[in-house]
């Protein structure tokens, strides 16, 4: 990761001074689910730079030398211990603004069953959350969600 503070000249003519940009690695971020229980498979994860621990996606930056799909698949199988089919999904900036790393969304079927050891990095220490569509709808649209701070 690299972090540039630069001038630069917008289309109209005005410059913008001391704008912060980060050059970061492309990452991916799978959805797991199991067709067969109708489950799907998150992460529970602590991030420094939030200082929370966040419920996401497995996912993991793309390694040097590795497609899209080969970091979908090494990032489904380290963190969850799964494999499966993997389409993608989609491809987008998240923070375009700031960040030029490209997110690549992929959608796996899994069989949760077959669920093996997670082979997690060194500093890496991961909760699996197995859970259904519903409850995941349920959680996002019940009257009893507390806002966020």
């Amino acid at each position: 990761m690299r972090i540039y503070l630069d001038d630069y000249q917008r289309s109209r003519g005005d410059i913008v001074k001391e704008f912060v940009r980060v050059k970061s690695e492309d990452y991916v971020g799978v959805l797991p689910y199991d067709p067969t229980t109708g489950e799907l498979v998150l992460i529970a994860e602590y991030h420094r730079g939030v200082d929370e621990v966040l419920v996401q996606l497995p996912s993991g930056k793309i390694k040097k030398g590795q497609t899209p799909l080969q970091a979908a698949k090494s990032e489904l199988r380290e963190e969850t211990g799964l494999s499966g089919r993997i389409s993608p999904l989609s491809r987008l900036w998240e923070m375009g603004m700031f960040f030029d790393a490209k997110a690549h969304f992929f959608f796996a079927e899994v069989d949760v069953s077959t669920m093996a050891k997670q082979t997690l990095d060194a500093n890496e220490e991961i909760a699996i959350i197995v859970t259904t569509v519903k409850e995941i709808y349920e959680l996002i649209f019940s009257k009893n969600r507390k806002p966020i701070d």
